[in-house]
C-alpha cells in the first residue's frame, strides 16, 4: 500500500522532546480521537475527538475541510452514519430518570447532524440497530407505564416495568413513528439487513429467563422459538446474538458441554444447533464482528494473549491480510468500511504505532487519520510479556507482565494491578495506566487471577464467592513470583486497583499487609453486605441465590460471616500502611459510600490514609481529564511511599 497523510483536522498533542517523560496526560487522558467512521458513500470520516477537557464530534471531508461540534456538556458515546449526509451522535446525561423513584444514572440521547455539523435535531430514539431502505433507520425507545420518552433509555436495568419498542426515524427530522411495539416484557431485538425485525427477546422477571420469539420465512407472526426458562441452571441459557446468514437461523454462544464457550448457528425452525461457526480449544468466544453502517456478521472475535478477529467474509479477510502486510508484527482490525466496500477505516496498535492510530485505506492508497496518543513515542512504551505462574494449590494463573522501556528488567519497584469485574480480564493491547507507570520506573502486574473472563466457565466459577480469599491469594502468588524471579524488589511492592481492583487492593492491605508497602483503591467495594444492600434496593427487590452480585460474594444472611470477614471496612485495624481512596461523585455502579466507609474506619482505628473524591465523574472517569487527574496523583503517592 502507498502511504499519504490523511488531514483530519484534529489538534495534535505536542510531542516532548526525547529526553523527556510524556506527561499524565499523554498516558491517562481520553484517546486523542475515537470512534471513527466513514460514510457510506465514503466522502467523510467522523469521529469523536479530544479538544482541551472536552470530547468533540469532527467530520472531515476527503480532500479537505472539517468542521467541529461541541457536546453540549454531555457526555458522548459514539457516532454512526444515518445517511450519506446525516451523522447521528449518542450523548448521555446523568441525572433523575424520569418517572422512576429516587433513581440516578445516565440515559442516552441520539441527535443527528449534516456534514457540515449543523442542523441539529434531537431524534426520536436512543441507539441505531438497524436501517430501512427508505432511508429511515431504526432506533429504540424505552417506555415505562405506556409513556414512551426516549429520554428515559438507560444503560443499564432498573426496578421499572419497562420495556423496548422500535422506532422508525428519518435522521434528516429527527421525527419518528412506531415500527415495532413489545410486550410488557421486552427488552431487545434484532432486525435483518432490509430492517425487518426477525428477533424478538423477552425477559421473564419471575424466574429472570429469556424468551425469544422469531418471524419465520414472510411470516408476521411471532413464534417463540427459545424458552430459557427450561434450562435448569440461568447461566446455561443459549446466547442470542444475531439474524444468521442463512435464513431462519441465528448466530448463538453457548458451551454445549464443554468448558469454553463457542458460537454456532441455530436452526429457528428445528429450535436446534445445527452447526459450529467458532470455537477455541483454549479462550472463550468473545462475540461477533459487525459491519459498521450495514451491520451484517462479518467475524467473530476470541482473546488469548490480546484481541484477535477472524474474518469469515472474504472481503473484510482481504483487507486484514493487506493490513498485516502493510504493519506486520502489529495489531491490525478494520472498524467502518464505505457501502462499495472500496474504502476503509483501519485501526492499529504496535512498534510503528505506539498507542494505536487509525488510517483510510482506499484502492491500495493508505492515510494517517490521527494517532490515539499522539504524545507517545516507540521508546515510552514498555515492553509487555504474557506469562502464567502457578497459585498455591497448582492453578495456573496468566498474567502481563509489563516493564520499563530499555529495563534489563530485574529488582524493580512492583505495582501489582489487579483488574475490575472481577468477571472481566485485560488484555495486551495498549493499557495506558500499566505503561504511565513502567515510564516511571515501575514494572506492573496484571493478574488475571481465578474468577476473570474468558479462560473457561471452570476458571471462572473458581472465583464466585472468593472475594479476599482464592483471589487473593492468586494476587499474592504472583507478587511472591515475581519477587523470586528477580524481577521485583521486596521491599518496595504496591497495590493498586480500580473498582474489582480496589477492593483487591484494600484486601491485600488488610490481609496480607506484610507485602505492600502502600495501596491506591479507586472506586472500592470495601463493605460486602452493605454493597449488597445498595444492590438490592437499586433493583427493587431481595437478592436470588442466582442472581449475579448473589453469585459473586454471596448470600447476605447465610453467607454473613464470611462477608463480615472479607469486608476491609470491617478489618481497618489490620492495614499497616499509608492507602489512598479516590472515588467519582456521581458513580452509580459502586456508591461512593463505599469509599466513605472505608475512610472512616481508617480513621477510626488510627491508620493513614487519602481520600480524593472526584467531582462530576463516575465510576468509569468519563471525563476526559479525570484519568489523567488520577495518574498525577498516584505518581505522587508512590513516589512518597515506593521510592
Amino acid at each position: 500500500m502507498k502511504r499519504f497523510f490523511f488531514a483530519a483536522g484534529v489538534a495534535a498533542v505536542a510531542c516532548a522532546p526525547a529526553f523527556a517523560k510524556p506527561g499524565p496526560e499523554a498516558y491517562g487522558s481520553h484517546p486523542a480521537i475515537r470512534n471513527v467512521v466513514i460514510s457510506p458513500n465514503g466522502t467523510h470520516v467522523a469521529m469523536i475527538a479530544l479538544q482541551g477537557d472536552q470530547n468533540i464530534v469532527t467530520i472531515s471531508k476527503i480532500g479537505g475541510g472539517i468542521c467541529r461540534l461541541g457536546s453540549g456538556g454531555n457526555r458522548l458515546r459514539g457516532v454512526t452514519w444515518g445517511n450519506d449526509d446525516r451523522l447521528i451522535v449518542i450523548a448521555s446525561v446523568f441525572g433523575d430518570i424520569a418517572g422512576i423513584d429516587e433513581t440516578e444514572g445516565d440515559y442516552n440521547q441520539a441527535y443527528s447532524v449534516n456534514t457540515q455539523c449543523a442542523d441539529a435535531k434531537k431524534m426520536n430514539g436512543s441507539s441505531v440497530i438497524g436501517r430501512l431502505p427508505d432511508g429511515r433507520v431504526i432506533m429504540t425507545v424505552l417506555t415505562y407505564n405506556n409513556s414512551s420518552s426516549s429520554d428515559k433509555n438507560m444503560r443499564r436495568w432498573t426496578k421499572t416495568s419497562g420495556k423496548v419498542n422500535l422506532h422508525r426515524v428519518d435522521p434528516s427530522t429527527g421525527s419518528g413513528e412506531l415500527y415495532e411495539d413489545g410486550s410488557d416484557f421486552t427488552q431487545a431485538w434484532d432486525v435483518d439487513g432490509s430492517g425487518r425485525a426477525r428477533l424478538r427477546f423477552d425477559y421473564d422477571r419471575g424466574s429472570f429467563r429469556q424468551m425469544v420469539y422469531a418471524r419465520l420465512g414472510d411470516s408476521n407472526t411471532w413464534q417463540m422459538v427459545y424458552d430459557g426458562r427450561d434450562e435448569k441452571n440461568r447461566e446455561d441459557q443459549l446466547e442470542f446474538l444475531s439474524i444468521g446468514e442463512r435464513p431462519d437461523t441465528a448466530y448463538v454462544m453457548a458451551r454445549r458441554g464443554s468448558d469454553r464457550n463457542g458460537i454456532y448457528e441455530f436452526d429457528l425452525r428445528s429450535k436446534a444447533i445445527t452447526r459450529t461457526v467458532f470455537q477455541d480449544p483454549k479462550v472463550d468466544a468473545g462475540g461477533l464482528v459487525y459491519a459498521s453502517y450495514t451491520g451484517e456478521v462479518v467475524g467473530v472475535a476470541h482473546a488469548n494473549e490480546d484481541t484477535e478477529i477472524q474474518y469469515f467474509d472474504r472481503t473484510y479477510a482481504q483487507m486484514q491480510a493487506d493490513l498485516r502486510a502493510t504493519f506486520p508484527n502489529e495489531a491490525v482490525s478494520v472498524v467502518s468500511v464505505t457501502k462499495d466496500r472500496k474504502g476503509f477505516v483501519a485501526a492499529v496498535d504496535g512498534l510503528t504505532n505506539p498507542g494505536g492510530a487509525y488510517y483510510y485505506v482506499n484502492n491500495g492508497e493508505i492515510s494517517d487519520i490521527g494517532k490515539l496518543h499522539p504524545g507517545l513515542t516507540a521508546q515510552d512504551i514498555g515492553p509487555v510479556k504474557f506469562f502464567s505462574y502457578a497459585a498455591r494449590d497448582g492453578l495456573s494463573i496468566p498474567a502481563y507482565l509489563t516493564i520499563p522501556y530499555g529495563s534489563p528488567g530485574k529488582g524493580l519497584p512492583l505495582v501489582v494491578m489487579p483488574h475490575g469485574g472481577p468477571e472481566a480480564r485485560d488484555y495486551g493491547g495498549f493499557d495506558g495506566w500499566p505503561q504511565f507507570l513502567a515510564s516511571r520506573g515501575y514494572a506492573v502486574l496484571q493478574p488475571q487471577f481465578r474468577g476473570s473472563d474468558g479462560f473457561g466457565k471452570q476458571f471462572r466459577d473458581a472465583g464466585r464467592q472468593q472475594w479476599g480469599l482464592a483471589i487473593q491469594d492468586d494476587i499474592t502468588d504472583g507478587v511472591k513470583n515475581l519477587i523470586g524471579s528477580g524481577v521485583a524488589d521486596p521491599n518496595r511492592v504496591c497495590i493498586v486497583g480500580w473498582s474489582f481492583g480496589g477492593y483487591a487492593t484494600l484486601a491485600g492491605l488488610a490481609y496480607t499487609p506484610e507485602l505492600y508497602k502502600c495501596g491506591v483503591a479507586g472506586a472500592p467495594v470495601s463493605d460486602l453486605p452493605t454493597m449488597l444492600e445498595w444492590v438490592s434496593k437499586r433493583s427493587g427487590r431481595w437478592m436470588r441465590s442466582d442472581d449475579h452480585p448473589t453469585l459473586l460474594m454471596g448470600n447476605p444472611i447465610k453467607d454473613s460471616k464470611r462477608l463480615n470477614d472479607t469486608s476491609p471496612a470491617r478489618n481497618a485495624a489490620k492495614f499497616r500502611v499509608p492507602v489512598l481512596l479516590i472515588h467519582g461523585k456521581d458513580d452509580t455502579t459502586v456508591p461512593i459510600q463505599q469509599s466513605q466507609v472505608m475512610a472512616d474506619a481508617l480513621k477510626a482505628a488510627g491508620r493513614p490514609y487519602e481520600f480524593v473524591v472526584i467531582e462530576g465523574d463516575d465510576h468509569y472517569l468519563s471525563k476526559p481529564s479525570t484519568g489523567a487527574q488520577f495518574l498525577t496523583r498516584l505518581e505522587s503517592f508512590l513516589g512518597q511511599h515506593l521510592r
